[in-house]
């Protein structure tokens, strides 16, 4: 079941698909506002990667999303989504995603951006790439419910 956090790809719309790993339990990334995760699993090593479509950053403003991977049944925010469940050393993990908001002009990244190799999935997308806003996932060290 794919999820968004917020708002879906248009239908048709050109998507890049990428997979990113958490660093740690609670991550905050940015993504464009039109995505979607298509799966939750875990790496090797144990850390949860992220499967999630996105759009042209050209199109679509970048927006703060929170991971978190907490105990199966957890009580969480009343805006989280439900991204998907792992099994992680023998313990039932859930993965949720939670709106923060649009990305401040002030926070965008593009230098990550090209490091990242997302303007390589996007190399033939029509539009001006300059705006690309991405950055590696952050750890978060404080979390407020």
């Amino acid at each position: 079941m794919a999820v968004t956090f917020c708002l879906p790809p248009r239908p048709g719309e050109l998507c890049a698909s990428l997979t990113f790993e958490l660093p740690g339990d609670h991550t905050t990334q940015q993504l464009t506002a039109r995505h979607r995760v298509t799966g939750v699993c875990l790496s090797l090593e144990g850390k949860v990667l992220i499967a999630i479509d996105i759009t042209d950053p050209a199109t679509a403003r970048p927006v703060d999303v929170r991971f978190d991977v907490v105990p199966h049944g957890s009580a969480v925010a009343g805006q989280s989504r439900l991204a998907g469940s792992v099994d992680r050393d023998g313990q039932r993990l859930d993965v949720y995603g939670t709106y923060l908001g649009p990305v401040a002009d002030e926070n965008l990244v593009p230098a990550l951006a090209m490091r990242s190799g997302v303007a390589d999935l996007l190399a033939g997308v029509p539009g001006d790439h300059r705006r690309l806003a991405w950055r590696a996932p952050r750890e978060v060290t404080e979390v407020r419910q």
